[in-house]
């Protein structure tokens, strides 16, 4: 994975402020955070996997509490430089906030997206001690391709680990925006996105392959806390895919809110979405701090 250029974050971080409604408090909090860019968490492939690491200037005597951030990009494009904004608004509620790189589509087929997902939490448990981490307490967040990442971790990431380690004692919940959580059905509903780079097929040829691939299929009562939003208005992923999401959860007996974001596209894009992007921000705050504080 290429390196990124600060500078461009920082420019990014300012533009930010200026374009999500409500935020704009997120952003007198940059002095008050260390931002570490470009670690590097891993190798896959022969190339790098690279990772910045948002936390408090100000630590306290604890060991910190880690989100993990998942970008979207419908697996084949995005960078970890897009969720800045969340990430510094997560590190000033006293997290350390780890966004990662991941190989694309493009470079190598599904799992290896997966498996390097599943990596950078294994990172955080190596690296506890040197950065300060509580590696018992890890939230996932993602959005749409990264949603989808995020839930497969936190549900299955144990059959995706690339040395075999585990990582159920350490991810505590998982917080996603409008993710795929069903690829057969988002693909016969909606779909003609899916590339067949994904698996190197197509769902009606390798059925199964995409089942295993899916949140939905590994729902039990046994795993993470899950708060997900999703806009009713999506045309890309569809609200369905979050409602049968939450529907077999609950029928699990596990932890789900489902939050529905009104007049919201993907990307929680249009006039006048409700809950607004303060409210969401505050939702997401009070359920990372409920399950991993």
């Amino acid at each position: 994975m290429l390196k990124k250029n600060p500078i461009r974050l920082c420019f990014a971080l300012c533009l930010a402020a200026l374009l999500i409604p409500g935020l704009s408090f997120a952003f007198k909090v940059p002095k008050d955070i260390k931002m570490s860019f470009n670690i590097e968490y891993g190798k896959a492939g022969g190339q790098p996997l690279y990772l910045d690491l948002y936390s408090p200037k100000e630590r306290p005597a604890a060991k910190l509490p880690v989100i993990i951030i998942i970008h979207g990009g419908g697996w084949y494009k995005g960078d970890k430089e897009e969720h800045a904004n969340i990430a510094c608004y997560l590190a000033s509620c006293g997290y350390a906030v780890a966004s990662i790189n991941y190989r694309f589509l493009t470079e190598k087929i599904f799992p290896a997206c997966l498996n390097d997902s599943v990596a950078s939490v294994l990172w955080v448990k190596d690296n506890a001690d040197k950065y300060g981490f509580d590696a018992s307490r890890v939230g996932l967040f993602g959005d749409s391709a990264g949603g989808h990442l995020a839930l497969m971790s936190a549900f299955a990431g144990d059959k995706f680990s690339p040395d075999k380690r585990s990582i159920k004692d350490s991810v505590k919940c998982v917080c996603v925006w409008y993710p795929v959580s069903d690829l057969t059905a988002w693909y016969n509903e909606k779909n003609r996105r899916l590339p067949p780079q994904f698996m190197g097929g197509f769902p009606a040829t390798m059925a199964d392959a995409y089942k295993a691939a899916s949140p939905t299929f590994y729902v039990s009562k046994n795993v993470p806390p899950v708060l997900v939003f999703h806009g009713e208005a999506d045309d890309i992923v569809p609200v369905k895919q979050s409602e049968t999401l939450d529907s077999l959860m609950k029928k699990a007996g596990g932890n789900c809110v489902f939050v529905r974001v009104s007049k919201a596209g993907h990307g929680f894009t249009g006039a006048g979405i409700d809950p607004t992007y303060g409210k969401i921000f505050n939702l997401m705050t009070d359920f990372f701090n409920k399950h991993l504080k």
